[in-house]
């Protein structure tokens, strides 16, 4: 019973696992240029939090109630 709850997260997963090789080498080459350019870095990482914020509040507010 408790399998067919988690099917769809075991999947995300099971994805995310087969992109694990890749996952490493592109947070040791994000590192990398981090150590080199950590203004740069910070300057990423708040756009990216700032684009997943806006993607959230559309989600939210275009989706159907």
């Amino acid at each position: 019973m408790a399998g067919k709850k988690t099917a769809p997260y075991d999947g995300y997963w099971l994805r995310i696992m087969g992109w694990r090789r890749y996952w490493l080498l592109a947070s040791g080459a994000a590192a990398l240029y981090g150590v080199r350019h950590p203004n740069r870095m910070i300057l990423w990482a708040r756009r990216g939090i700032g684009l997943l914020g806006t993607l959230k509040l559309l989600r939210k507010t275009l989706s159907p109630r």
